[in-house]
């Protein structure tokens, strides 16, 4: 059963009907702002986090300095 979900979602993700829409430019530019909002969200996300992420993996390899 959960084998027939995947095939159909996968059938329906990569083989879609012809949609014969129009996409003017401002559809266009809301998209790239989207996108490049997510992207400046995350750069900023990782400088306020940077510390954290970068103290934890100094710990997990002195740790696992340690233990050889």
């Amino acid at each position: 059963m959960r084998n027939a979900i995947f095939l159909a979602l996968i059938l329906v993700l990569f083989m879609p009907a012809p949609a014969h829409a129009y996409l003017d430019a401002g559809t266009i530019g809301m998209v790239f702002q989207v996108i490049l909002g997510g992207i400046v969200g995350f750069i900023v996300w990782v400088k306020f986090h940077w510390q954290g992420v970068k103290n934890f993996l100094i710990s997990q390899y002195k740790r696992q300095n340690q233990i050889k």
